[in-house]
């Protein structure tokens, strides 16, 4: 337990800084999508939520892209799988009893079954793919530290042109799944950093003003003739994975710093995910705070700003209650056994 948690505070805030911006960048992008707000003509806010809530798909990208800088030359520790999985299973199973409690006629027996098994029924889309993303790291890693430069590279180029740009012109889309893509992006965020191509370090600037004048460009146009032309809210569309990129690189290539502060918010970020958008809070939360007749007012900026901050502070410290009073007891109970078991079987 010590030994993670000085390994969190001493990583790079740049990365954890990223990191932090992601998870406000997914509030906004579903306070947008699960409020089902509707094209309004000549209405500003929703012009500028529609372009950035963009920036939360992006954001899983960046997510994916951080766990294979970090991990490409690591071992998965069996307690960090065990961590994810009941952090998973914790907030699936006391969100059911709470609506259970405050809301039964809400509750069906599927939405019985999704909760109990929030993995295996996908109910949590992004965190099973994950999960079985973390598991596959032991293998990825296997393979990817065989090969050389010049084999990764071409691996990490085969990957984009299969499961982005082809799909990004309607090729190939029946091969795809959020698993493989997060598969992907794990091998490319772990080449960035065994292999960081300078070209890409010395251009990024340019890149990163060019794709995100592009993505602008093509969301206004898809805006203006109401049809998603190019499938940017698509996670692997090839402009978003550029952007995505581009954004990423920037954060890594700046100075190294580290800051406490940063890195313990940032060690939070799952839960807030988990809790923000668990299915049965989304479609309660979402329609009770009305962000789409709020966006057709004066005060918008202030109502959304004030709620995607609200949502970040309010899950943030119930995750932190769930470390201290349920993780931390629980996995000291689980360490001091094993210890026990190791010096009896000695």
């Amino acid at each position: 337990m010590k030994e993670n948690n000085i390994e969190q505070n001493n990583r790079n805030s740049n990365i954890e800084l990223l990191r932090i911006l992601c998870i406000i960048s997914i509030i906004i992008h579903h306070s947008f999508f699960h409020s089902s707000i509707p094209f309004l003509e000549g209405n500003i806010n929703c012009v500028i939520m529609y372009i950035i809530q963009v920036l939360g798909r992006i954001s899983n990208n960046i997510f994916i892209l951080i766990t294979g800088y970090y991990m490409i030359n690591k071992t998965i520790k069996k307690e960090n799988i065990l961590k994810l999985f009941l952090e998973t299973i914790f907030y699936s199973y006391i969100i059911l009893l709470a609506f259970s409690l405050l809301s039964p006629k809400s509750i069906n027996i599927d939405l019985v079954i999704k909760s109990i098994f929030p993995i295996m029924s996908n109910s949590e889309g992004f965190i099973t793919a994950y999960l079985l993303l973390y598991l596959s790291i032991p293998f990825l890693n296997k393979l990817l530290n065989c090969l050389d430069k010049k084999q990764i590279y071409t691996l990490d180029i085969f990957l984009i042109l299969t499961f982005s740009l082809m799909p990004s012109i309607n090729f190939l889309l029946e091969y795809y799944s959020d698993y493989i893509w997060f598969a992907c992006l794990y091998s490319i965020g772990g080449t960035i950093k065994k292999y960081p191509p300078k070209e890409l370090i010395q251009d990024n600037k340019y890149i990163l003003i060019f794709t995100t004048i592009t993505t602008v460009i093509c969301l206004l146009f898809n805006y203006k003739i109401k049809n998603n032309l190019f499938c940017l809210t698509n996670i692997n569309n090839f402009i978003s994975f550029i952007l995505s990129v581009s954004i990423f690189v920037f954060f890594v290539k700046k100075k190294e710093w580290t800051n406490q502060v940063i890195n313990y918010i940032v060690s939070s970020s799952l839960g807030i995910y988990l809790l923000h958008d668990n299915f049965l809070v989304r479609q309660v939360m979402w329609k009770k705070l009305n962000i789409a007749y709020y966006i057709q007012t004066n005060y918008f900026w202030i109502y959304e700003i004030s709620v995607v901050l609200f949502i970040f502070c309010l899950a943030f410290l119930i995750d932190k209650a769930r470390k201290k009073f349920i993780e931390r007891p629980l996995f000291n109970y689980i360490n001091k056994r094993r210890n026990i078991n190791i010096i009896v079987q000695k």
